[in-house]
C-alpha cells in the first residue's frame, strides 16, 4: 500500500478540508498561501530545457494542485488572495 493510500484511509477528506481551511484562513494563513503559490509556480510554466530542473519545477507545482484543490481555489480565488496580500 502506498503512502497516498495510507493517507487517504487514516483522513477522512473532510477532516483534511477542515484543516486545511483552518491553516490557511486569516492574514497569516493568506500570506503563507499567496507564498506557497509563488514558490509552487501556481501561475507560471513549468517548462525548461532543462529536464532535471523541469522535473522539480513540477513536483512543486504538484503540491500546489494539491492545495489549491483541497481548498477549491479557482485561479480567481488566488488572483484575490495575491493581490489581499500585495495590497498590505
Amino acid at each position: 500500500m502506498s503512502l497516498n493510500e495510507r493517507a487517504r484511509e487514516a483522513f477522512s477528506p473532510r477532516e483534511v478540508t477542515d484543516a486545511y481551511r483552518s491553516v490557511f484562513s486569516g492574514q497569516s494563513g493568506s500570506l503563507v498561501l499567496a507564498h506557497l503559490a509563488d514558490a509552487c509556480g501556481a501561475t507560471r510554466t513549468t517548462f525548461t530545457s532543462d529536464l532535471h530542473s523541469m522535473a522539480i519545477a513540477e513536483g512543486r507545482r504538484q503540491v500546489w494542485l494539491v492545495i489549491q484543490d483541497v481548498l477549491g481555489l479557482s485561479e480567481s480565488d488566488l488572483r484575490d488572495v495575491q493581490s489581499e496580500v500585495a495590497e498590505r
